[in-house]
């Protein structure tokens, strides 16, 4: 068993004390609660607090059912000073936003950019945070999600969507964001991102598994397991559009799931364009249902997950009777109930690339 030092378990109780207001949705709370909710002492829960609000991460507020005398502290997560800016890049569209210490995104904008993400992103970041008047000395971090695979380790990127068939450096374009505004710069898969964002708007519900998968132009997921996002060894955890349902004798790549269900094969086999015009609706609804039935039971009885999240154009552009489909069929071949539904949260990417970043920046302040 490993044993910790003294600041390592300031470090842990901190961050638990911390992760309570973050995940809170705003709500206030007294020392004494926190004392009970997370079975620390209540003197240690006393210098964790008044740290943190030497740091700015808490603010004191005002106690409404105080009563005549002294009061004890009542304080609520800070989110009008320290923020990060979340990115999501799906090849024609970047969606920008400045994402707070509780995951609200408190401005926003969507941009209609050209490919080489290299070349405008640092632009696009500098003119956003002049447009909303951003201070850069509170910002704590930059992260932008990519539909592809980033290895972190090594800084390249894998975007065969964007035409980076093979592994692109992103080492100067990081470093250039990185000196400009003093903060730590990520990138990540995408639907990574959106899994984050998706567990944070439902960590009420006391989950601990969760699945986002997304079809459109290609099919991907974002796995959440233990509360914790799996990448695996190489960062390619949630690729499930290379999932075979069935060999056949066709060309490599035919008996991939992706390439049979994605918005290019809907729209040669049944006629579905991305104004949501479709020649053959009820069809195209059946065959995609079918196959993602099977995509999500397999998926969720190997890893045990019950919280399955569905996005994407192509349910989009099917709607609720896609949704409604994969249910019934779910239902027809599940080992156990599946619950499958729509994003909780509209810009979900956006605010976990905040919330993803600000983890990183974190785990180093609370430790000074």
């Amino acid at each position: 068993m490993a044993s910790h030092t003294p600041e390592d378990l300031k470090f842990l109780n901190t961050r638990v004390v911390f992760d309570i207001f973050r995940k809170s949705s705003g709500d206030a709370f007294f020392a004494g609660e926190l004392a009970r909710k997370t079975k620390i002492s209540s003197p240690t829960v006393q210098k964790i607090l008044a740290d943190l609000q030497e740091k700015e991460l808490l603010i004191s507020v005002k106690n409404e059912t105080a009563r005549v005398g002294r009061q004890p502290n009542l304080l609520q997560l800070n989110t009008e000073k320290h923020y990060a800016i979340g990115g999501i890049y799906e090849g024609e569209y970047l969606s920008l936003g400045a994402v707070d210490l509780a995951g609200r995104v408190r401005a926003h904008e969507i941009t209609r950019v050209g490919s080489d993400f290299r070349s405008f992103l640092p632009e696009m970041i500098d003119g956003f945070l002049r447009k909303h008047n951003k201070d850069t000395s509170d910002l704590i971090g930059i992260c932008v999600g990519l539909p592809g695979v980033y290895d972190m380790d090594k800084q390249e990127v894998t975007v065969p969507l964007l035409g980076y068939h093979d592994s692109v450096s992103v080492q100067d374009l990081i470093t250039e964001l990185e000196e400009t505004y003093g903060t730590r710069v990520l990138f990540d898969n995408d639907l990574n991102l959106h899994a984050i964002g998706e567990f944070n708007a439902l960590a009420k519900e006391g989950i601990h598994d969760l699945t986002v998968i997304s079809l459109g132009t290609g099919l991907g997921a974002g796995i959440i397991l233990d509360g914790k996002l799996r990448r695996g060894n190489r960062s390619i955890c949630g690729e499930v559009g290379y999932t075979v349902l069935g060999m056949t004798d066709d060309e490599e790549g035919s008996y991939w799931l992706e390439n049979a269900i994605n918005l290019p094969a809907l729209e040669k086999k049944f006629g579905l364009k991305a104004d949501g015009s479709c020649s053959d609706r009820e069809d195209a609804i059946d065959y995609v249902a079918r196959r993602m039935a099977c995509l999500i039971n397999n998926l969720t009885v190997s890893l045990a997950i019950e919280n399955v999240i569905l996005d994407g154009i192509v349910l989009e552009l099917l709607g609720e009777p896609l949704l409604d489909a994969i249910q019934a069929y779910l239902n027809a071949i599940s080992f156990y109930p599946i619950q499958v539904r729509s994003n909780k949260l509209k810009l979900s990417g956006v605010t976990g690339a905040g919330l993803e970043v600000s983890n990183y920046w974190l785990n180093e302040y609370l430790k000074e």
